[in-house]
Order: structure tokens, then C-alpha cells, then sequence
């Protein structure tokens, strides 16, 4: 028979709660799969258009997650060793005492660290995002030189001959 629960475990479980909340919203998009997604890359603007919205949608839910979940591991950061021995009472059926009251250095510095390492990631990753956007835009433009290069050489070449057989024609 179980005492009572750790109101830390209570708040864990709203917290994840929120989380499942915030990654599933009102329309799940795994059920239609990426396939469909993928498959509708090459169709037309208005469809493009709609999956430019729906990227907007999954991008706002992941920043939820995301914010959710930073709570949640500053609700860790609170935690002590007590807490996860608590847990383990409660599981063998003896009485779980709260664990809010008390605190872990040790734990609250490794989740400060982690965070801190979180978000050098994470803005590591939009640098890349960044950085890939600003590759493919440097990639076209050098395409479009080449093309018009190609374009100022054959009419270069075009006038050339022009020139050679208006030559031509006078040293006749």
C-alpha cells in the first residue's frame, strides 16, 4: 500500500503533461506521415504555401517543447538526492517525504552546465541553419554568373564571327 506520493513527482507528472500537450497541439502530423509531406514538395505554390504553415506550426510547437522541457529541468535542478531515495520508498510502499524542501548543490550545477551546454547547441544549430541558408544563396548566385557568362561569351563569340565575315566580305 502506498503512503503518498512526493508532490515533486505530482508536478513531474503535470510537467510532462504540458510537454505531450505541446508536441501533439490540436493535429498530429505523424499520422500523415513525412512521405505525404516529401511527396508534396514539387506540387504547386498554393500547396507550398501550406506546408510553409505548417512548418510554422511544428516550429512553434517544438519552441514549447523546448520551453516546457527547460522548465521541467529546472524543476530537476531543485531536486536532491532525498528526492530519488523518496522515490524509491515510495515505490517499496513506505512513506515518501516531500522532497521540495531540500536541496543539491551538485545536481543544480550539473543542470545549470547541462542547460548552459543546451544552449551554446542550440545556437550552434541556428548558426548552421544560417549558414546552410547563406551556402545555397551563394551556390544559385554562382550558378547565375555562370549562366550569364556563358551567355556574354556566346554573344562575344556571335559578334566575332560577325566581325570576321564583314572582314571577309570587304577584303574580297
Amino acid at each position: 500500500m502506498v503512503q503518498g506520493k512526493c508532490s515533486h513527482y505530482e508536478m513531474i507528472r503535470a510537467k510532462l503533461k504540458q510537454i505531450h500537450a505541446a508536441v501533439a497541439g490540436d493535429s498530429n502530423i505523424v499520422e500523415s506521415g513525412f512521405e505525404d509531406v516529401i511527396s508534396s514538395a514539387d506540387s504547386t505554390a498554393e500547396e507550398h504555401a501550406h506546408l510553409k504553415n505548417e512548418i510554422k506550426k511544428l516550429s512553434s510547437r517544438l519552441c514549447s517543447a523546448r520551453e516546457k522541457i527547460t522548465e521541467l529541468r529546472a524543476f530537476f535542478a531543485k531536486c536532491s538526492s532525498g528526492c530519488v531515495e523518496s522515490f524509491g520508498s515510495w515505490r517499496t510502499g513506505r512513506p515518501a517525504d516531500d522532497c521540495l524542501a531540500t536541496g543539491n548543490t551538485w545536481i543544480q550545477r550539473k543542470t545549470f552546465r547541462d542547460s548552459t551546454n543546451i544552449l551554446w547547441i542550440e545556437q550552434l544549430k541556428a548558426e548552421n541553419v544560417l549558414l546552410n541558408a547563406r551556402l545555397s544563396e551563394s551556390k544559385e548566385l554562382v550558378k547565375m554568373l555562370v549562366r550569364e557568362y556563358s551567355d556574354q561569351l556566346t554573344r562575344t563569340s556571335r559578334l566575332g564571327k560577325f566581325i570576321r565575315s564583314i572582314y571577309s566580305i570587304d577584303g574580297e
